[in-house]
């Protein structure tokens, strides 16, 4: 009988001790996890401003290509307008080469948009406007 007691008694043991060395590996483990995130979280300031200042770098670019893209287009529209007026001024040197609203469309080229441009060129080569010159 004692023996059965004694037997009965090493198995709870060594039940609670495979038991107590499962847990220890289990709380060694989320104790490495816990510091592998700590140094994780450790570097995220830095790894932020890294990224911010990445975001940034790329942003100002982005804005350096437009403006600079902006001011080429604003260039070509003052090309495109200066050489309107010129054409406008020959035609008004030599009425008999304005060719009326033609003319018009290109003068007004500095105070109309584009579109309306085109749509005045547009309907006068369909015939919808009566030519217009300024004489």
């Amino acid at each position: 009988m004692r023996q059965l007691e004694q037997h009965q008694k090493q198995r709870r043991v060594r039940s609670l001790a495979e038991k107590w060395q499962s847990h220890t590996r289990q709380l060694e483990q989320w104790q490495k996890q816990r510091r592998q995130l700590a140094q994780r979280q450790a570097k995220w300031p830095s790894h932020m401003r890294q990224l911010e200042h990445q975001q940034g770098r790329q942003l100002a670019e982005r804005q350096a290509k437009w403006q600079s893209h902006v001011r080429q287009l604003e260039q070509q529209q003052r090309r495109h307008c200066q050489l309107a007026e010129k054409d406008a001024k020959l035609q008004h040197e030599r009425p008999d080469a304005c060719k009326g609203i033609w003319c018009f469309a290109s003068c007004t080229c500095m105070s109309m948009p584009a579109s309306t441009t085109w749509l005045v060129r547009l309907a006068a080569g369909l015939g919808l406007l009566w030519p217009v010159s300024f004489r």
